[in-house]
């Protein structure tokens, strides 16, 4: 009893200073707040406890959402969604031996799958104006969504769905890819949640052989040209880079590794370097941050 009321003491004041007058960003950070204080309190004492309060609230936010927004008639009122980055091994250890900054290159690549992953998730929920809550798993270059089910929200995931395999192809030169599928549910099947768990990774497991198709396939045919990347030209005073060989690079006077190295890999190095002393990460919706990111951009902050 003492120590519930320690953390409901120090839980007041933390609430009381959530102002935020955006529904949306209320919610988000009422969230955080809540992590904090009852991620350690069981969500019920008259059972073995291995549900978190805070899940147990989280879960709760998530589905009344997507009854609220599909309507008490709707059969089917949820969509579960889940995306997966591919590619993913290779493209963290594609790293050439011997250009210096290895481990930094290696930590900033690993470090960017799952910044990429959270600014996919974080997007998306922001054009549909839909908070944190639901996302309801997020591990490993992987996230799972439970969204309403509604033709704008299906509109939008297949519009986030293109530009995203675009950018990834685009950026990493065929190498990772996105997967993306989604299953309608009823009542019946959430409460066999992990039954439509497994279905759902089972067609994500299909759509992750054809993960270029975003990239690869427009209007209803595929698109031959691109199938084969563009003619790399260096331009004047550049060279092949010499830490990914896949790009044009300036040459870096001064550099401590190698002489020529890309805009790309030169980032990497930055955030390789900057990840031990960042505490925070801020991910933005255009590019005010330092590094691109499939949708936006994102900073790492010491403070």
């Amino acid at each position: 009893t003492d120590q519930y009321q320690a953390l409901w003491t120090r839980f007041l004041p933390a609430w009381a200073e959530n102002q935020c007058n955006d529904p949306v960003g209320f919610i988000n950070r009422a969230m955080s707040i809540l992590e904090r204080y009852t991620w350690c309190i069981p969500s019920a004492t008259n059972a073995v406890p291995d549900i978190s309060l805070f899940d147990h609230l989280k879960t709760t936010a998530a589905i009344a959402v997507c009854l609220f927004a599909a309507g008490e008639m709707s059969k089917e009122p949820f969509l579960l969604v889940a995306a997966d980055l591919t590619g993913i091994q290779r493209y963290i250890f594609d790293v050439r031996q011997g250009t210096g900054g290895l481990a930094r290159r290696l930590r900033a690549r690993s470090f960017k799958v799952a910044a990429y992953t959270e600014s996919i998730s974080i997007s998306l929920l922001g054009r549909l104006g839909l908070p944190l809550t639901q996302r309801i798993l997020f591990a490993g270059g992987k996230f799972h969504l439970l969204l309403p089910n509604s033709a704008k929200v299906r509109d939008q995931l297949n519009a986030v769905k293109r530009e995203v395999a675009r950018w990834l192809f685009d950026d990493s030169s065929g190498e990772v890819g996105l997967a993306m599928e989604a299953l309608p549910l009823g009542r019946v099947g959430l409460e066999n949640f992990s039954d439509s768990v497994s279905r759902l990774n089972a067609h994500l497991r299909e759509a992750r052989d054809r993960a270029g198709e975003g990239a690869l396939f427009q209007s209803g045919t595929w698109e031959a040209s691109e199938f084969v990347l563009p003619e790399l030209t260096l331009g004047e005073g550049k060279e092949l880079c010499e830490c990914c060989r896949m790009k044009s690079a300036p040459e870096r006077e001064h550099h401590e590794d190698v002489s020529y190295i890309c805009d790309d890999c030169f980032a990497e190095e930055q955030v390789g370097r900057g990840l031990p002393t960042a505490r925070y990460v801020a991910f933005y919706s255009d590019s005010s941050g330092r590094n691109r990111a499939p949708i936006g951009s994102f900073e790492l902050l010491d403070s």
